[in-house]
């Protein structure tokens, strides 16, 4: 499975909230009226802040986070490893087959134990997860550990599971609108290269991997010392750690390797134009570099992107949508807090209106970021992406169940380096003014985009019918 975001801290016996009372939480945050400077009072001072976690590191490197939750008798485990999508240059899908390939050297052994397992593929980590009977959390444990140890690798298994690695491609990105817009936007901003590949690129190398290709990756990557595992659930924190230690605490470290380091673009942006026979009109997608993922600017820029482009009431749907009638649907994103050390991208994706140039629906764009820049953002904006980003925020990480938590704090802490964002988080974002706008959306814009793609759809004959280019 692939996939498209301090100290406070308790040792034993912390439970969370369960998920009604944040559920309720959340419903009387929606419902109330929405006051200045009210996030503090409505959301960080509800019974479901903080989440209490204990904090540790075996012998060989491995860092555990166990929170307790004794509501109901469910165990959520999460392991992080630092081995994403932007690791495997020169070997693009390395990283997605080995997670097909790891810790199934125990076909049956996930139905014999109750456990529902699964994984994905990040830009930055693998996750490997389950949810089981907190009856059955050891024995999960048992087929979590085998992740880290090297996998088998007979030639059937592996021809196999690069057949099902290539359909998940195809998915992805040839076989829906856009999917190579996406994938190119990616590639071209966090690489130096000036071109993208494809769909048969990925193919080729993907059928061109050995064993010894996929064993040299996971020893340059698998290694418990740059590895997270998260537990959430019915477990107590001490019997939790000394059950990790006694599956996991075997596996020997590895030496410590560096840091992906993203490469920085020319002055100038990097253009590509597709054409996608399936797109049913011409699409922008436009990334700037920004600030650091997790940094202490960051929750500006969140509130910002939430005021560009999401929701109905978002500033650049009024303007281009329902003003300017330029483009039928925009909105502004970016591909997660993607982290400590490098710029994360803001990416302004436009669906042109029929008819309209997309060079003119860009040129719109920077108008009114330059409009945006000679202008405070309206109070008024600023409440109403804070409040939208507290619910969604206290909905992921406190109304996901266990599995949702373990997942958060697992990313704060792999990516970001710092587990306590679970908590400091909306404290950053309530904390954002006016001038913290201003100073970054005057960075953000005083120098060009780092990539556009315009992508177009098939041209269409005398009769307006679509034909293949």
């Amino acid at each position: 499975m692939l996939r498209a975001f301090g100290q406070y801290r308790a040792a034993t016996r912390f439970p969370i909230v369960p998920a009604l009372a944040v559920t309720l939480a959340i419903g009387l945050i929606s419902s109330s009226p929405v006051r200045a400077q009210s996030l503090a009072t409505q959301i960080l001072e509800s019974p479901a802040y903080p989440v209490r976690y204990s904090d540790d590191t075996l012998a060989n490197g491995l860092r555990v986070l166990v929170v307790e939750s004794h509501f109901a008798p469910v165990i959520s485990a999460d392991l992080f490893v630092r081995a994403g999508m932007r690791d495997q240059f020169p070997r693009p899908g390395i990283a997605h087959l080995l997670e097909h390939l790891t810790g199934d050297t125990l076909p049956d052994y996930p139905r014999r134990a109750g456990v529902a397992f699964n994984a994905m593929t990040g830009p930055q980590t693998t996750v490997y997860f389950f949810t089981a009977p907190s009856a059955n959390f050891e024995p999960a444990l048992y087929y979590l550990a085998a992740i880290l140890r090297p996998p088998l690798l007979d030639s059937a298994r592996l021809s196999r599971e690069k057949r099902v690695v290539i359909a998940e491609g195809g998915q992805r990105a040839s076989n829906r609108a856009y999917g190579m817009s996406e994938s190119c936007l990616g590639q071209l901003y966090w690489n130096a290269q000036s071109n993208c590949t494809g769909p048969d690129d990925w193919d080729r190398v993907t059928l061109a991997m050995g064993a010894e290709d996929l064993t040299d990756f996971f020893h340059s990557r698998y290694r418990p010392n740059d590895a997270t595992l998260v537990v959430v659930g019915d477990v107590a924190a001490a019997d939790a750690l000394a059950q990790i230690s006694r599956y996991f605490g075997d596996i020997p470290r590895a030496p410590a390797r560096s840091l992906f380091r993203s490469q920085t673009a020319s002055p100038a942006a990097k253009r590509m134009v597709l054409t996608d026979t399936l797109a049913p009109a011409s699409r922008l997608d436009i990334a700037y570099a920004t600030v650091a993922g997790g940094s202490s600017e960051y929750a500006a820029l969140s509130v910002l992107a939430t005021i560009l482009g999401r929701g109905e009431s978002s500033l650049l749907k009024r303007r281009l949508v329902d003003e300017r009638q330029l483009v039928t649907h925009i909105e502004v994103a970016g591909v997660d807090l993607d982290g400590s050390s490098d710029p994360v991208p803001l990416i302004i994706t436009a669906v042109v209106k029929p008819g309209v140039d997309p060079e003119t629906a860009e040129k719109a764009i920077g108008e009114e970021m330059a409009r945006l820049a000679m202008n405070p953002v309206p109070h008024a904006d600023i409440e109403r992406a804070k409040s939208m980003l507290a619910r969604e925020f206290l909905a992921v990480t406190r109304g996901g169940g266990s599995r949702g938590l373990a997942y958060s704090l697992g990313f704060y802490t792999t990516v970001n380096r710092n587990p306590e964002l679970i908590n400091s988080w909306l404290h950053a974002v309530d904390a954002v003014t006016q001038n913290d706008l201003s100073t970054i959306i005057a960075r953000l814009f005083n120098s060009p985009p780092r990539v556009v793609v315009t992508t177009l759809p098939p041209a269409r004959d005398s009769a307006g019918v679509r034909r293949r280019p």
